[in-house]
């Protein structure tokens, strides 16, 4: 993979990776070769894709979050964790069903978010903020939402 990665540095070429969590499934592809496999993004405005989206639905969303004690109790474990010094970051989500009446493509291309990737018709995700910026040959990174000031420009 990494000898990929160099030969499409080696050619000044563009690349799209994923890596999953687990360090099994990878793949690398140009952004072309990346939407011919049905994977779109747009990462704060460079994307591999030019069409135009018409979307002609009415948004209907239904969700099942988890109950309050529930969520409290998460909380609160997460407090008590942090006051232990074991924690001082951390991003409590859980899962939430929800009932929608667009599929994925719909939901990809209505985002406004500036970092947004579908793949395939598996999964789509999308971030309003920056993770990595580079800035005078300098390399910063921001590895958790919100770590950054909502106020400042990104």
């Amino acid at each position: 993979m990494i000898n990929l990665m160099n030969i499409f540095g080696k050619n000044r070429e563009k690349l799209f990776f994923i890596i999953d969590f687990d360090n099994i499934n990878k793949i690398i592809l140009s952004p072309e070769d990346a939407y011919k496999n049905g994977i779109l993004f747009n990462f704060n405005g460079e994307r591999n894709y030019t069409e135009q989206y018409i979307f002609q639905k009415n948004l209907t969303l239904k969700k099942y979050p988890i109950n309050y004690e529930e969520y409290e109790k998460s909380f609160n474990r997460v407090k008590n964790e942090i006051i232990k010094g074991n924690s001082y970051l951390l991003n409590l989500t859980f899962k939430t069903k929800i009932d929608i009446n667009l599929n994925l493509s719909d939901i990809f291309h209505q985002s406004k978010a500036k970092y947004k990737l579908l793949y395939k018709d598996k999964f789509v995700v999308f971030s309003p903020e920056s993770f990595i910026k580079i800035q005078n040959d300098i390399i910063f990174s921001f590895p958790m939402k919100g770590t950054i000031n909502q106020n400042e420009p990104d």
